[in-house]
């Protein structure tokens, strides 16, 4: 529409400083038109990319695994709620019978 205008007096013998005027008018909106088109949508394989490491439990991230643990120790399943501690520092043949005990005090202290 402006450029029409634009045109038009160009047709009617307007001088050359008004014909850059509204070139320039023209250029110096052309960005406030291109800033208010929506953004492209993101393409699909950034946002289904897993936040982090796969695993049986999703403990890939922080949020899912304190989730996970929580689940589990609502459930009283703390056989799985073990799964989500990091048991590490209890010797190997310990862990099966530790585990659990520790995943039920620990839910004790965050209750």
């Amino acid at each position: 529409m402006a450029l029409q205008r634009t045109l038009a007096f160009a047709g009617r013998g307007c001088t050359g400083a008004a014909i850059a005027l509204a070139l320039a008018t023209l250029l110096w909106l052309a960005p406030v038109a291109r800033s208010q088109q929506p953004a492209p949508p993101e393409p699909e394989a950034d946002r289904a990319a897993p936040a982090g490491p796969v695993d049986d439990y999703e403990r890939g991230v922080p949020r899912s695994a304190v989730h996970g643990y929580l689940t589990a120790c609502r459930s009283g399943d703390f056989e799985r709620a073990a799964a989500y501690l990091d048991l590490r520092p209890v010797p190997e043949p310990e862990r099966a019978e530790r585990g659990p005990e520790l995943a039920r005090q620990l839910k004790v202290v965050l209750d």
